[in-house]
Parts: structure tokens; C-alpha cells; sequence
């Protein structure tokens, strides 16, 4: 995965930096398909923002948060992406389970075509 970080209106320290990578590594411990991660920090005045857009594959996941510290506007930022990527991969899980469901019920029902061509047989050959 890769992370670029910008920084707007302000010069971005090493600790600011650090954190921002740990926070999202741990997203990418829990989602293996992150392609790339652009982290946008900006300061005006009191308002701290942190801007995250994730390209995931299939799927662009945006994050944007306000706060009186950077910090604090990274980690709410990170939690919210948190809760959209567990949303896209159940949303992924339940797809891959119809699909399992749909397929179980095919091959009952070829199952039991062919014990019913069967018996037809039995009835043929009497």
C-alpha cells in the first residue's frame, strides 16, 4: 500500500507523520486490498482537517474530519474509514455467500432431477 500525506498551511513533523502511517497500516492489517492512500492535513486557523482518500479494488473510500487537534481529526478520520471498509467487505461476504447458496441450490436441484430421471427409467424398463 502506498501513502503519500500533504500537507496544507503547515510544515508536517516526523511524530505527525508516524502516526498517520501507524493508523493506517492497521487498516491494512484488516483489509489486504488497499492499493493506495493519499492523506490531505490542513490547519486554518483552530480548525484541524484530515482528509483521507483510500483506493480500495472496485471502490474509492473517502474519510474527512474536523477538530481542534490533528491528532484527534486523524484518528476520527481513520475510525470512519475503519467502519467503511468492515461495511464494503461484508457487503463483499454476504455477495460471496448468495453466490454459495445459489450454487448449493443448483446442484440439489440437478441432484434431484437426475434421481427423478431415474425412477422414469425404472418405469420405461417394466
Amino acid at each position: 500500500m502506498r501513502i503519500n500525506i500533504t500537507a496544507r498551511h503547515f510544515e508536517i513533523t516526523k511524530e505527525l507523520e508516524d502516526h498517520v502511517q501507524s493508523r493506517l497500516w492497521t487498516l491494512k492489517k484488516n483489509f489486504e486490498s488497499i492499493i493506495h492512500t493519499h492523506v490531505i492535513l490542513s490547519v486554518e486557523k483552530y480548525r484541524h482537517t484530515a482528509e483521507i482518500t483510500m483506493k480500495v479494488s472496485g471502490l474509492t473510500l473517502v474519510s474527512r474530519e474536523e477538530s481542534e487537534s490533528m491528532y484527534t481529526a486523524i484518528d476520527r478520520a481513520v475510525a470512519k474509514l475503519e467502519r467503511q471498509v468492515k461495511r464494503y467487505k461484508q457487503k463483499l461476504q454476504n455477495h460471496k455467500s448468495k453466490k454459495r447458496e445459489l450454487e448449493e441450490e443448483r446442484v440439489k436441484t440437478s441432484e434431484e432431477s437426475f434421481e427423478l430421471s431415474e425412477e422414469e427409467e425404472g418405469v420405461w424398463q417394466d
